[in-house]
């Protein structure tokens, strides 16, 4: 688990944050989430606090446990890429794709009818994080979500964050 560049992220950058804070503004309350990815937990914390019912899904045991530590609610230890995601209306998925082996087949398996995603826009292969396995140009990054509708979107620097609606 990267804990050290979470806990940096959330507390000096608010760069984080300010993703789930988007999420929460255009998602509402009163909804059933998964928050796919969802680290230490803070981001489901601050979903459940805006009045959600959330289920936060991780494949490190550390950070769920890190998460069920401070930030209690239902969380799950799991690998999005071997086990499929069902049974929610909407999808929270902030950071996570850049760490997946595919991320086409991730997107193409999602069940959920609203996602809100985000994922690094910089090419650049050589930026210093070494647990990315993946570096995506703005015009890749949407290309991954043929099938959804962007209603709205949050961009931070090298970040872009989109709300989507899938396809009828």
């Amino acid at each position: 688990m990267h804990r050290e560049r979470n806990d940096a992220l959330k507390e000096k950058n608010k760069i984080a944050l300010q993703r789930y804070q988007f999420a929460v503004k255009c998602l509402g309350k009163g909804k059933e989430i998964v928050d796919i990815g969802c680290g230490l937990g803070y981001g489901s914390h601050m979903l459940r606090k805006a009045g959600n019912n959330v289920v936060g899904f991780d494949k490190s045991e550390e950070a769920i446990a890190y998460a069920n530590k401070h930030y209690p609610g239902v969380y799950t230890i799991m690998d999005v890429e071997e086990q499929k995601i069902y049974g929610f209306d909407i999808g929270v998925c902030l950071e996570c794709l850049c760490h997946l082996k595919n991320p086409k087949k991730f997107i193409d398996s999602l069940e959920v009818k609203e996602l809100v995603i985000s994922a690094p826009i910089d090419p650049n292969p050589n930026d210093g994080y070494i647990f990315r396995l993946h570096n995506l140009s703005e015009k890749q990054f949407k290309r991954l979500l043929n099938g959804w509708k962007i209603i709205n979107e949050l961009r931070q620097k090298k970040y872009l964050t989109l709300y989507l609606k899938k396809n009828e």
